[in-house]
């Protein structure tokens, strides 16, 4: 769609369920220090809370790709609402 956005369907209780269900568990600042780590920028636990929270914002893209990478899940898990 030329200019316009793109919405998407999105689960953040799948985003939040798979932190929780990762193997070992992870806790938000685990998280941050490997989104961190692999991004070379510095992710705080307020903004992985965020992107958890229902009132919150979507991560993007790139994000959720990292964030299903490491948690061992699929995308699909986040974008199409399956449960992680």
């Amino acid at each position: 769609m030329e200019g316009g956005t793109v919405t998407m369907p999105f689960s953040k209780k799948n985003l939040k369920q798979a932190r929780e269900n990762s193997t070992p568990k992870m806790t938000q600042a685990d998280v941050c220090r490997a989104l961190s780590d692999r991004l070379g920028r510095n992710i705080a636990t307020q903004q992985l809370s965020d992107w958890e929270s229902e009132s919150g914002s979507i991560p993007g893209v790139n994000i959720l790709e990292l964030l299903a990478e490491i948690y061992g899940v699929s995308i699909d898990d986040f974008l199409h609402g399956e449960a992680a």
